[in-house]
């Protein structure tokens, strides 16, 4: 923290968190323990208080907002809640390619506005980052899988709570899609386009904005470790992953990572 802020008195008054939410077209393919409903379902919980998200904000006095990038539902205003909505959930990346370029680009710059403006308005001196979306660890282990190069079994996870039927299920249609789609590792660009979603690429915006701003902002913070800088969430670290694909990280001798 020193490093980053150039004092030997570091300090953390400003701390945000945006959770990017939004609804993903492979749910069609059965990927999930739950129906794409609860993606507005959870939104709704987080606006009114009741997750485990707020508890944690409130004890520590974070500055919490959910951004909505791409659900479904059409949501009351609310002072805690940012619109951004790209459109109403993503398409089937199965069958076709989650968004067009045009979307992609849009879902980039809504995520890249939503700090800034927030930034501009009160300087922040950490964010967090964090996601919701039913379906939408299929597109980050998807995503996982080209850029790393490992295998989709070991990108994937259980997401919301998938047994063992479901979880072969959830890697065979990742092995599926990597074999419909013709992905380039290094263009994140085209992996959001063609498998990414709405919330990711917001998030993907998100760091690449907060990055620019040189102060500890590009931080990814996970729900559970709030001092923690990689993100425990497959979908969080598929965020930070594709950023780096658009723009690839430098880390400077005995710093921290900057963009």
């Amino acid at each position: 923290m020193a490093l980053i802020q150039n004092t030997l008195s570091p300090a953390v008054l400003q701390k945000n968190l945006f959770v990017f939410a939004g609804d993903h077209g492979i749910t069609e393919e059965g990927v999930s323990a739950y129906p794409s409903e609860v993606t507005a379902q959870m939104v709704e919980n987080f606006l009114n208080g009741g997750a485990a998200i707020n508890v944690l904000c409130r004890h520590h006095g974070i500055d919490l907002k959910i951004v909505d990038m791409g659900v479904k539902k059409e949501f009351s205003p609310h002072p805690d809640l940012i619109i951004k909505k790209v459109a109403k959930g993503t398409r089937n990346f199965a069958l076709e390619p989650a968004m067009t370029r045009e979307q992609m680009i849009t879902a980039l710059e809504n995520g890249m506005s939503t700090f800034l403006e927030a930034h501009a308005k009160t300087p922040m001196e950490i964010v967090g980052l964090g996601e919701m979306g039913i379906g939408n660890t299929t597109s980050a282990s998807a995503l996982i899988s080209v850029i790393t190069g490992i295998s989709p079994a070991q990108a994937a996870g259980r997401g919301t709570g998938v047994d063992d039927k479901g979880l072969a299920h959830k890697i065979e249609v990742i092995e599926r899609v990597l074999a419909f789609h013709d992905l380039d590792p290094a263009n994140g660009f085209e992996l959001l386009q063609k498998i990414g979603g709405f919330e990711i690429a917001g998030m993907a915006g998100a760091i690449l904005a907060a990055a620019s701003k040189k102060p500890p902002l590009s931080w990814t913070v996970s729900f559970q470790r709030p001092q923690a800088w990689w993100p425990t969430s497959s979908t969080r670290r598929s965020g930070a992953i594709s950023s780096r694909a658009i723009a690839p990280w430098k880390r400077p001798r005995r710093r921290p990572w900057t963009i």
